[in-house]
């Protein structure tokens, strides 16, 4: 059976509902609120004190963060993402749709990372990794 993509986290209530339910793919958390669930209901996103929204971190960033603070980073919440190389060509193309090299660039407190790893999560091979202090980083451009 395929992963569900709303996931209710917390419930309370029999006749007044309150269900907080979460994004798997995002980690963003909602809020549905109902004063009986047969007469409808409404729905947000929940945010925290702030205004900003509430991520729940997803099993794979946790474990980013723990290779990240294992070799010695500080790294920050809800802040990493995937990338892969972009191939120069068609052959490129085709070569690097089989080897499955992906990175996960992380942003840390005093700069950023770029950790290889595999779908196994093995290991963090610190001797590999890119970093990138803030204070060396002149510009950053992005480009289709």
């Amino acid at each position: 059976m395929a992963k569900k993509r709303f996931v209710e986290v917390y419930s309370q209530g029999a006749t007044n509902v309150e269900k907080i339910i979460v994004d798997t793919q995002t980690g963003v958390n909602y809020l549905l609120g109902s004063s009986t669930l047969t007469a409808g209901c409404g729905m947000c996103v929940l945010v925290d004190r702030d205004g900003k929204p509430v991520v729940t971190p997803m099993e794979g960033e946790e474990k980013v963060w723990k290779f990240a603070e294992e070799a010695g980073y500080e790294p920050l919440e809800n802040r990493c993402i995937i990338v892969k190389y972009a191939p120069a060509n068609l052959s490129d193309q085709i070569a690097s749709f089989f080897n499955g090299e992906f990175y996960v660039l992380q942003l840390c407190k005093s700069e950023m990372i770029l950790l290889p790893f595999d779908p196994m999560w093995t290991g963090l091979r610190k001797d590999v990794s890119l970093v990138l202090p803030y204070g060396e980083i002149q510009s950053v451009e992005v480009s289709d």
